[in-house]
Formats: C-alpha cells, structure tokens, sequence
C-alpha cells in the first residue's frame, strides 16, 4: 500500500521562502508510485492546523519541508508530537538544540569540537562596542555578529572596526526584536566545509554523504545573498581536499548528528582555518532541499538521486 505523506512548508520565519521552494521540490519530486502526497501550505492564520487535523486518520507521516523559526525550533515538532502526528527530521529536544547556536556550540566545545570565541547577549541591553571591554579581551576584529536562532545565514553580518560594529548592531535592533539573543563570534578566516548526515533513531542505519567546499563568489562568507543567488558561491563536491581531512570532516559531523540526539537528514557546518583548525560552526535539522541547496549535491555524489534522497528521509522517519 501507498504511503499517505502531507508535506508542510511556509510559516512565519525569516525563511519562510526558502521554505516554499524545498516544498515545491519536495512536491514535484516524491515518487507517486510510492505515496500518496498531499502539499500543505502554513499560513500565516494557522488555518492548515484545521486542515491536517481533518486529514488525521488518513496522514501516514508528515514531511517537514519547512525552515527556521518554530518551525524548526522544536516548537512544531512538539505540536505535531502532541496531536499524533509523525513526522521526518529531528525530535522536539534536538530541533531545539539545533537551532540555539549558543547552546549547540557549548555542548560542542565540553565534547572537544573546536569553535570559535564567542559571546553572547540580547539586543535590548543597548550594547555598544565601547562597552564591551571584557569583551575586547576575548574577540579581536574582524568578527561575525548574528542572531542566535536563525537559520539560512539570516541576519549575519562580517564587522571589521568598532564603527562598523555600532552601526549593524543598530541595524540588528530595527530588524529584531529586544529580547532577541545576538552572539558575537570571531571571523575564522579559511575554507568554509560542509557534511550531510543521515540516520535512522538508533543509527543502525547511517549515512555521511561526501564533503562540500563552498566559496563564495559574493562578499567574505556563504550568506543569504550567496546561498540563494544563482551564481552567489560556488560549491565544490566532493572537496578537493585529503583524504585525512574528508575522514575528520566526516567523522565530527556524525558526531555532532549523534551528540544532539539528531535523526533524518542534518548538514554540519565547519571552517578549516588558515593555520589547518577545523572549528565548527554549527548543525541545521532540517537543511534546504531547495535546486540550489547543499544536500542534494552531496547525495547525487553519493549516488542516489533526489527521489532516493526523499525516499531515505521518509524510510528512516518511520
């Protein structure tokens, strides 16, 4: 028998339309001879609640084609855990965990990840560089300035000098709320790494695909503009890098998969610095499916097309 899969994307996060676009990929790419797939937008009025709700007894598993904000957080996947639902990726405690960066990165660094030095602070404490004197000691410019708990490098920002900094912190406090959380991070100079990892709950069935080198083309580092722009990075897979070095790639992304308790499919980010560090940067739960996006070049690399790459998500969700 067929499998009664509900594909949910859009929302109300800053990735909203990243969101619709692995939706339509989602959509378009799911073997039909496999499932039964219903497209199920989130609107803005939670009217799709309603929707799935009347569809309850028929949804077999719900694919979360979805992006940042609570919708990635954990707070869907604890809703749909409440009402019944199955659903692909990461539990409720490791979306959550994903998406704070600040808690993933300490939990990284107890575990013996290299990451960068980083503070953290909210924005409604009006903080200015001529403030942060204790900071000064631990992070010297240049330096990266983000919103904890975005995903798509939304709201990240490179800081060269104390004006600069002043100036997009201001341009931060417009775009976000006072209690949102900012870290502060040292800008590690190097060649941007990245891994997929995809796994069943007990990791008895796990799968690290190869290793992707990103450069890109537009401004210092992979930010939105670089990431969704045609022609905004080129992205290089598998890395034309040793093979000592796609081994520990490799090796530190199904540790942090596993360290955060993830399943389904995660991207791990890292960089290798000028002096061959590799720090990490952090882990994204539900990563892009997007034509442009990371995963489905590193799957094609490892032979399965994009349909198998579905067809794996789903098998090892349910």
């Amino acid at each position: 028998m067929k499998l009664n899969v509900l594909v949910l994307f859009g929302g109300r996060s800053a990735e909203r339309e990243v969101s619709l676009k692995t939706g339509q990929q989602v959509l378009a790419s799911l073997d039909r001879s496999k499932y039964n797939v219903f497209p199920q937008e989130i609107d803005r009025d939670n009217f799709w609640l309603k929707k799935i709700l009347e569809r309850r007894e028929e949804i077999d598993l719900i694919f979360l084609a979805v992006h940042g904000g609570q919708e990635e957080n954990g707070a869907l996947q604890g809703l749909l855990e409440y009402l019944g639902f199955r659903y692909t990726g990461s539990r409720v405690l490791s979306s959550s965990l994903g998406m704070n960066k600040w808690a993933a990165m300490k939990i990284f660094h107890q575990a013996g990840f290299k990451v960068p030095a980083t503070v953290s602070f909210k924005l409604k404490e009006n903080f200015s560089w001529s403030k942060l004197s204790a900071i000064k000691q631990r992070i010297k410019f240049p330096l990266i300035l983000k919103p904890n708990d975005q995903g798509s490098s939304v709201g990240v920002m490179k800081i060269d000098n104390e004006n600069d900094f002043d100036y997009k912190l201001n341009e931060l406090t417009i775009n976000w709320s006072s209690q949102r959380q900012i870290l502060l991070q040292k800008y590690i100079k190097g060649r941007e790494l990245t891994c997929g990892v995809i796994s069943d709950q007990s990791y008895r069935r796990l799968d690290v695909f190869p290793v992707t080198e990103i450069k890109p083309t537009m401004g210092h580092f992979f930010d939105w503009q670089a990431k969704y722009e045609v022609g905004g990075a080129e992205e290089i897979t598998p890395a034309v890098i040793n093979d000592n070095l796609t081994k520990l790639v490799q090796a530190q992304a199904v540790k942090a998969h596993k360290l955060l308790g993830c399943m389904g499919l995660t991207r791990t980010d890292f960089m290798l610095s000028s002096d061959g560090q590799l720090y990490i940067l952090e882990i994204n739960t539900l990563p892009g499916l997007t034509s442009l996006s990371l995963c489905p070049q590193q799957a094609k690399a490892y032979g399965w097309s994009f349909s198998r790459l579905l067809d794996e998500i789903i098998d090892r969700s349910v």
